[in-house]
């Protein structure tokens, strides 16, 4: 049960549309990036225009990656530093973590 809900969260998360992908990615770099931090952000393709634009307007000193991140969602490089903010990743976190979540509550952390 568990998995099947997890599966179900990840593929609406996947499934987001253009701004509210945005929207979500943005809530989730503000957890682990300052807008002072210097790094760069690898994107999933899809999001490159639309993400990225929002990335670099928000966060002036993070450059976008020519390489692509393999998932939806995004990972970020300050240094040796690597932090994974794909969807699956977040959401194995707070499974990890053995938060009770749901799709909503997600949304609603993410002001979505």
């Amino acid at each position: 049960m568990v998995e099947q809900a997890f599966q179900n969260a990840l593929q609406a998360l996947e499934q987001l549309d253009g701004a509210r992908r945005e929207k979500l990615c943005l809530a989730l770099a503000r957890t682990v990036v300052s807008p002072e931090e210097e790094g760069e952000v690898l994107l999933f393709p899809e999001d490159r225009d639309t993400v990225g634009a929002a990335f670099t307007a928000q966060y002036p000193k993070l450059r976008i990656a020519k390489e692509n991140c393999g998932a939806p969602g995004f990972l970020l490089r300050f240094g040796a530093v690597e932090v994974d903010c794909t969807f699956r990743s977040v959401l194995e976190e707070l499974l990890d973590q053995e938060e009770i979540f749901s799709l909503e509550h997600l949304m609603t952390l993410c002001s979505i």
